[in-house]
């Protein structure tokens, strides 16, 4: 007998089918997701159905082994798969409290032991760590993590990961060591403001205004500036009504 396992279309059908009825019944394969760990030579849409299963099947009691699971396919050479793992342990961190200080670990490991760490991961990162930063925003492991992400701001590449960037400046900047890391950020990029996309724009704009209302003297200089530019100069009616 040909063992499903080996036909990976066959294997598809049935993740796809096993992932529409766990919307439904998450708790009837609770206790067998090993099942679904991803094999090295599985194809990359074998890998991602059996991703979206591990973050269904993910639940209070099981998050130390998923997100073990999730931590060693950081390591896979696929950029693509390794940005869904991320985000997969950012949703799980959203979703059960108790695995926050696990999830945080592992994507602040991530930033500070993979050699030549590619652009589009630490965006990813970004990304994964607002979501965990906007659900939990007094949670005090951040002051460790929130030192760690801001050295890499300047390596951000995408506009959703830079807006990402730019709201948790807006949202913590007095957290960051003597405030000087996401203030000297956000001022070297008032020259640039224009060049970026509306989403990082907009983004931007709520940010410096929240740091004025919390640095209103050094900072009225920056949103002086920002304002005429944005009332003047930006083509977007978005943006000159924000």
């Amino acid at each position: 007998m040909i063992s499903w396992e080996n036909q990976p279309e066959v294997q598809y059908s049935i993740l796809r089918n096993v992932g529409f009825i766990l919307e439904k019944k998450p708790e009837i394969l609770e206790n067998d997701i090993k099942v679904f760990f991803v094999k090295f030579n599985d194809p990359y849409y074998i890998k991602l159905e059996k991703l979206h299963i591990l973050i269904k099947l993910c639940n209070g009691q099981n998050f130390d082994a998923v997100l073990g699971e999730l931590k060693e396919y950081t390591n896979e050479l696929d950029t693509q798969f390794v940005r869904k793992t991320i985000s997969a342990i950012g949703s799980i961190a959203v979703k059960y409290e108790k695995s926050v200080d696990k999830c945080i670990n592992i994507l602040m490991h991530l930033l500070r032991t993979l050699k030549d760490i590619k652009t589009h991961v630490i965006d990813e990162i970004m990304l994964a760590m607002e979501k965990i930063y906007r659900k939990y925003p007094n949670k005090w492991k951040f002051d460790f993590s929130l030192q760690e992400v801001s050295s890499h701001f300047t390596k951000v590449y995408e506009p959703k990961a830079k807006a990402a960037v730019y709201w948790i400046i807006g949202e913590f900047v007095e957290r960051f060591e003597k405030n000087e890391t996401g203030l000297k950020f956000i001022e070297g990029r008032i020259d640039t403001f224009l060049e970026e996309q509306r989403i990082v724009q907009l983004q931007y704009l709520t940010a410096v205004v929240k740091i004025f209302l919390k640095y209103s003297e050094s900072t009225e200089e920056l949103i002086t500036k920002l304002l005429q530019t944005a009332t003047e100069s930006a083509l977007n009616p978005d943006i000159r009504d924000r």
